[in-house]
């Protein structure tokens, strides 16, 4: 079995408690192991000095050691791991790594747009009245943050921006999917090219020891909170409303919560839209990574005079090789395997749709299904690529579905929606009114761009602080 240790302290780190990862078929496919508490205060005792060392350490040089480490992090093997953790297509791991490749390419270009310079310690300030000013960002704390299952981009990107703001963080895992393969992993490469470079070793130590991943065995949410808890930490919180709330009432009041909790994705296919190239948006949309993903669309409005036409074509579609359940190493398709737990809940929720009948079920996985949903009928979030549709009258009827749709869920905004149209003053008119973090025109929802604000938040500016320098000119600026 493939061994995944607790990475802490700038090294690999196993412990007397290991405990069985299991593949996406269900079978043992991992040992991990749990961190132990002594293991943790040795980290947290280090952060001070491990901060001050890391903003000696010019910007340009991070980048340029994370890109090196992405790099040599996405290869065939670790591909074939996280397709075996995750149920998801290696074949869709790649596209998302390349995705996340130019994204980590772009770092400068990150940097420059969420703080007017790359050298954020040194932003001017551009203005008439404005003499030799500057602000300079830093971080408020060490970022802490409660992975979910499925974080294979998340906890990459989560690494790079507490390198890039030279902090120190702090990252529980899961028990089951990648969510510890992934970051143990590619800090591993981060470190061999730490190596390769001719750093003091003040400074090699901190930069390999500024990331700590840890499994917990702790269960409770006050007890992983006490085991976590560090002054002035930042937390990035993922997952449902519910486990945020449960997450911030054991969070410390004076600590900065930063979260991304909101999902159900929403399309809205007007009559005069584009029908083809849509529909194939919107199969993407609802089948990427097995639908498992908080930018999965969810529940897809159809303007009544194309609705017989898009349930026939949507049926049709679905039933493609492409959309149906495969091995995750080898298949043609882009769904791979729910995990077990996944499935579980899948066919536990199923009893209670009208039209169960149109979810394509078995007993391995599930498939891409588009379920007719009735006027009041609730439909929840699926860890699946299913769809609820819903017949709507014109824009206006769908604004007002959606918004008793959230209410449903206990929701005011929802993360992202793609309107598909090819009528401008429709679209502006929706723009102005759909409550969503964010909009996407004749666009998949599932088209992540980590260059933009999620949830209205920057990743990086939600853990920075602000400092406002007047009338000096001095580059030469450390902690």
């Amino acid at each position: 079995m493939l061994t995944i240790p607790n990475y802490i302290d700038g090294c690999v780190k196993n412990s007397q408690s290991p405990f069985t990862l299991y593949s996406c078929e269900g079978l043992p496919y991992a040992e991990a192991y749990f961190a132990t508490p002594a293991q943790l205060r040795k980290f947290k005792r280090a952060i001070p000095s491990i901060k001050k060392r890391l903003n000696t350490i010019p910007v340009d040089t991070l980048i340029h050691l994370l890109q090196q480490a992405f790099q040599n992090f996405i290869n065939d093997e670790t591909a074939e791991h996280t397709a075996k953790l995750s149920g998801v297509p290696s074949v869709i791991i790649k596209q998302d790594w390349n995705t996340l490749r130019l994204w980590f390419e772009a770092l400068p270009d990150y940097l420059q747009d969420n703080f007017g310079s790359e050298n954020y310690q040194r932003s001017p300030v551009i203005h008439p009245l404005s003499h030799k000013d500057f602000r300079r960002f830093q971080a408020k704390g060490p970022l802490i943050s409660i992975l979910p299952s499925n974080s294979e981009i998340e906890s990459l990107v989560l690494i790079a921006i507490a390198l890039l703001s030279r902090t120190p963080a702090l990252l529980r895992s899961s028990r089951r999917g990648t969510s510890n393969y992934i970051p143990t992993t590619f800090l591993q490469c981060f470190n061999k090219v730490v190596d390769q470079h001719t750093f003091s070793s003040d400074i090699a130590e901190a930069l390999m020891s500024a990331v700590c991943v840890a499994n917990l065995q702790q269960d409770s949410v006050a007890d992983v909170i006490e085991q976590l808890d560090v002054i002035d930490g930042v937390y990035y919180l993922f997952g449902s409303d519910k486990t945020l709330q449960d997450f911030k009432h054991a969070i410390p009041k004076n600590r900065t919560i930063v979260e991304f909790g909101t999902g159900y994705g929403v399309s809205y296919l007007s009559s005069s839209a584009e029908l083809d190239s849509s529909l194939n948006n919107i199969l993407e949309s609802v089948s990427y990574r097995n639908g498992t993903q908080c930018t999965n669309t969810k529940l897809l409005y159809v303007h009544q005079d194309i609705y017989p036409q898009v349930i026939d074509e949507l049926f049709t579609r679905s039933l493609a090789k492409k959309y149906q359940p495969s091995d995750v190493l080898g298949g043609e398709s882009t769904i791979g395997l729910l995990p077990p737990e996944s499935q579980k809940s899948v066919k536990s929720h199923a009893a209670n749709l009208v039209h169960s009948e149109q979810l394509h079920i078995n007993n391995k996985s599930t498939g891409l299904s588009f379920i007719e949903l009735q006027p009041e009928e609730v439909f929840p979030e699926y860890p699946a690529p299913i769809c609820g549709v819903r017949k709507v009258k014109d824009h206006q009827d769908f604004l007002e579905s959606m918004k008793n749709d959230l209410e449903r869920m206990c929701m005011s905004r929802n993360l992202v929606s793609s309107i598909y149209s090819s009528d401008n003053v429709e679209i502006q008119s929706l723009i102005n009114s759909i409550p969503s973090h964010s909009i996407r025109v004749n666009l998949p929802t599932t088209r992540f761009a980590l260059h933009i604000e999620h949830q209205g938040k920057s990743l990086i500016s939600s853990l920075m602080q602000v400092q406002t320098v007047e009338g000096w000119e001095s580059m030469e600026l450390s902690d």
